[in-house]
């Protein structure tokens, strides 16, 4: 099956790269928009020329996973649109998508809220708004709305907020979490199962991937700093007035889907031993 990955060295796309090229089945490519590793076709999204280049070739599946907080509406205007305009109609095609809803336990059906542009994230959740409703034009799409994604990247190293809090702890700052904000969240192992999973079964439409539990960030914070082994007393907990939720229902990805999606649960992880900035750890 051949496949390619658009945004293939990106924390998720490099993952998703790596765990396909490891199944048989798969004949995986993937794109970068520079040229930093000759294992990746150099593609500028935003370059028509490029993408023209790039499907000169006929691929069964393709997956796009391109994140850019500050140009997405451009990405989707511009290389997303031009993109599913050329494609064959029977290409697979998944695009990952962020929450672009508001309120509990969104299901897939949710209204849309874009945000306005004093807002968090303005940008990239408009663009991805954006980008939905492009992708939806395409006879065989599955558009993915994962939680807040986490997780040891590919080689072993610590994802973002993994960083953040490692380095808070060296300070001994104190780490201000809001303990009444609820949000949904998805080990970046899980996803990329999923996603894979998504290749193979006969389902096409828009689908939540994320744990079942609403977690708050003070809680979320904790469960980091037991997965790399850090004591997690610097972390404190805020409230707001009333509690918030910005939450995602698991009922379509529980009826569709085998694979397991861990929950956040519990603060500290029994066994890990934290053995320096920046190490390598298993998934």
């Amino acid at each position: 099956m051949k496949t390619l990955i658009i945004g293939a060295s990106g924390y998720l796309g490099e993952y998703l790269y790596t765990k396909a090229s490891s199944i048989d089945k798969y004949i995986v490519e993937g794109t970068c928009c520079s040229s930093i590793s000759e294992k990746y076709i150099q593609c500028d999204v935003l370059n028509v020329n490029d993408i023209d280049k790039l499907m000169e070739d006929t691929y069964d599946v393709i997956i796009w996973t391109v994140m850019n907080q500050s140009i997405e509406e451009r990405i989707s205007d511009i290389g997303l649109r031009y993109l599913i305009s050329i494609i064959d109609d029977d290409t697979r095609f998944i695009y990952l998508s962020t929450t672009v809803g508001v309120g509990k336990c969104q299901g897939e059906d949710v209204e849309p809220k874009r945000r306005m542009p004093d807002e968090y994230l303005c940008t990239y959740v408009n663009g991805k708004i954006d980008g939905e409703s492009i992708v939806e034009d395409h006879h065989n799409h599955v558009i993915i709305r994962p939680g807040s994604i986490y997780g040891f990247d590919r080689k072993g190293g610590y994802d973002v907020r993994m960083k953040v809090l490692w380095d808070k702890c060296e300070t001994r700052q104190k780490f201000v979490r809001t303990d009444n904000f609820y949000v949904s969240f998805v080990h970046i192992h899980d996803l990329v199962c999923s996603i894979l999973e998504l290749v193979e079964v006969n389902f096409v439409g828009k689908m939540n991937i994320a744990g079942a539990l609403p977690v708050s960030y003070y809680e979320f914070n904790r469960h980091l700093a037991g997965i790399i082994g850090i004591d997690d007393e610097f972390i404190v907990p805020e409230y707001l007035d009333s509690s918030k939720f910005n939450t995602l229902s698991a009922e379509c990805r529980k009826t569709e889907l085998k694979t397991d999606i861990r929950e956040v649960v519990g603060h500290k992880l029994p066994g890990v031993v934290n053995r320096g900035r920046y190490t390598t750890h298993g998934i």
